[in-house]
C-alpha cells in the first residue's frame, strides 16, 4: 500500500530495520508519531492508525556490518565504499536520516553504476572511440549517482554534509580511478593506502560499538 511504502527501513546485510541509530534494540514504530505529519520527513503522509496493530510488540536490533560491506560486496572499490561509509556517518551525524542515508543497496548500486561505466568507457577505448550499435554514448557516472542522491537533501543540509565527506576530493579520486586500467572479470580498483584505510575503518566501527 502507499502507507506501507513511506514507512522508512534500512536495510542492512539483507535484513530490513527502521531508520533508527545503529546498534540497538528498538521498539519499531512508524516515521511520525500516530494520525499526526512530520515536516522533517516530506515523503510520509499522515501516519495511519493502523501501525499501531501493524508494529506493537515488535523489535529489532539495528546495526551495520562494516566488515561484510566491504570484504563481502564493495573489495575491490574501496574508494566508494570508503566515501559512502563516511557519508553515512555524516547523514547521521547531520541527524538527516529522514531524507535519505546510505544503504547496502545504495553502495551495491554505485558500484554496479561505475563497472557499467567503465566497460563502456574500455570498449570505446579498443574500438578507437566508435561506440557498438547497443553501447550507450553518455553512460551514467558515479558522480551522476551522488548528485541524484544529494538531491533528496534540503539545500542546507546537503552543504553541511557534502562538506563534511569532502565532495570534491572525492569527485577527484573517481577521475584518478578512470585512468586505472580496467579488468571486466575481475574488476579492482583498491590501492594498498585505501585497503588500509577500510580495514582501519572497520576496526574503529567494531571497536565504537564495543563502547557503545
Amino acid at each position: 500500500s502507499s502507507r506501507r511504502r513511506h514507512t522508512r527501513f534500512r536495510n542492512v546485510t539483507g535484513v530490513q530495520t527502521c531508520a533508527l541509530p545503529i546498534y540497538l534494540f528498538v521498539i519499531a514504530t512508524g516515521n511520525v508519531p500516530l494520525n499526526t505529519i512530520d515536516p522533517d520527513y516530506e515523503a510520509n503522509f499522515k501516519q495511519d492508525l493502523s501501525l499501531q496493530d501493524r508494529f506493537v510488540g515488535s523489535t529489532y536490533r539495528v546495526f551495520v556490518d562494516a566488515e561484510f560491506e566491504y570484504n563481502g560486496v564493495m573489495k575491490g572499490f574501496a574508494f566508494i565504499w570508503i566515501f559512502l561509509f563516511k557519508l553515512r556517518k555524516a547523514i547521521e551525524d547531520a541527524r538527516a536520516t529522514g531524507q535519505a542515508f546510505v544503504s547496502l543497496r545504495l553502495m551495491i548500486n554505485t558500484k554496479a553504476t561505475y563497472i557499467a561505466y567503465r566497460e563502456i568507457l574500455d570498449g570505446v577505448k579498443k574500438t578507437k572511440g566508435k561506440l557498438s550499435g547497443q553501447a550507450i554514448s553518455n553512460p551514467k557516472t558515479v558522480i551522476d549517482t551522488m548528485e541524484n542522491f544529494f538531491g533528496l537533501f534540503k539545500p542546507t543540509t546537503k552543504d553541511v554534509i557534502t562538506n563534511a565527506v569532502d565532495y570534491q576530493g572525492f569527485k577527484r579520486i573517481v577521475q584518478e580511478k578512470n585512468k586505472m586500467p580496467f579488468d571486466s572479470a575481475a574488476p579492482n580498483f583498491d590501492t594498498p593506502a585505501e585497503i588500509a584505510e577500510a580495514n582501519r575503518m572497520i576496526a574503529d566501527y567494531k571497536a565504537q560499538q564495543k563502547v557503545n
